[in-house]
């Protein structure tokens, strides 16, 4: 690492392949105004000013990878990032550091007015496709479609803002749902039919979910800071469903929802098809083992990010 006064550069590059950049990573740094901005946390079970900790190594503050200073408003969070680090040995594995990933995706990525528009866009694409939409047909395949079920059901329910019988903590004033029902195409033929692309105007390919579910969807992205951006983009891609990401992240920050209090689940409802996958055809050692483990590990770590930003002294 490069050492100048009583700071070090992050050792890691910019670029996740040793470069300078990689694909989808902007360069370009964000100003003061900014970075407070998409920062300062939004969601706080404490009402006093956030204090901010840095992280050392070999005793001289530690930088982003694009040389912004690495702090973060969490004493907790800090301490894990620290954690990370001292358990690197002979050589630095990014892939064991998801704390110190997010919060430099933060920092450097999502404080970027135009980096945070796209990842928005990426995002509201993840919904038009939702892997907790497409579901198995029960009449061809009904094991699948109970798995399916227990896991997707009360996720769905949250998100339409049901207040069923089970329960009156999904109703719409503060379930933090999208209070609306979204798509849903049972089985493999009537997926692609309700996914193709359409001839109206402005009408993408993905399924056509209802314009107040959209709207809502993007509303509540553009009210995410960026650690809650970060931890929302980790778990969504992992997950290929922006209703568990936004499930999981709201959960944290105090609103009901089927995984307020246990990742596990959002883990397992991540992974239902796959799962049944290696059930039925056996688990390809150095393939399945490492999707299932990375899966946790991310989820888990988001949710580590969010629950250190709100739960912050």
């Amino acid at each position: 690492a490069n050492v100048n006064g009583n700071t070090v550069d992050n050792p890691i590059s910019a670029g996740v392949d040793g470069t300078d950049s990689a694909t989808g990573i902007s360069l370009e740094k964000p100003s003061r105004v900014s970075i407070e901005q998409s920062l300062t946390p939004k969601k706080s079970t404490s009402s006093s000013k956030s204090k901010w900790y840095g992280i050392t190594l070999d005793g001289r503050t530690m930088k982003t990878p694009l040389g912004l200073p690495l702090s973060v408003p969490s004493l907790p969070l800090a301490l894990s990032i620290a954690s990370e680090w001292d358990a690197q040995k002979h050589t630095i594995q990014p892939a064991q550091m998801p704390l110190m990933t997010l919060v430099c995706t933060a920092i450097d990525q999502l404080t970027i007015p135009s980096v945070r528009s796209s990842t928005i866009e990426k995002l509201m694409a993840y919904l038009k496709n939702d892997t907790t939409c497409y579901w198995a047909d029960p009449t061809e395949d009904r094991v699948l479609y109970r798995r399916q079920s227990r896991s997707w059901d009360e996720l769905h329910k949250w998100v339409e803002g049901d207040n069923g019988s089970d329960s009156d903590r999904y109703s719409e004033s503060d379930n933090g749902g999208l209070n609306c029902r979204p798509a849903k195409a049972v089985g493999a033929g009537e997926g692609l039919i309700m996914s193709r692309r359409r001839k109206e105007k402005n009408k993408s390919a993905g399924l056509p979910h209802d314009e107040k579910l959209l709207l809502q969807a993007r509303e509540f992205l553009k009210g995410c800071d960026g650690w809650t951006l970060a931890a929302m983009q980790n778990i969504t891609m992992e997950a290929k469903s922006f209703l568990v990401g936004m499930a999981v992240v709201r959960g944290v920050q105090g609103r009901y929802g089927p995984f307020a209090s246990d990742t596990d689940k959002a883990v397992v409802a991540s992974r239902v098809e796959e799962e049944f996958q290696i059930e039925n055809w056996g688990l390809v050692e150095g393939g399945h083992d490492y999707d299932r483990l990375n899966c946790s590990i991310q989820i888990h770590a988001a949710t580590v990010l969010m629950e250190s930003i709100v739960t912050a002294d």
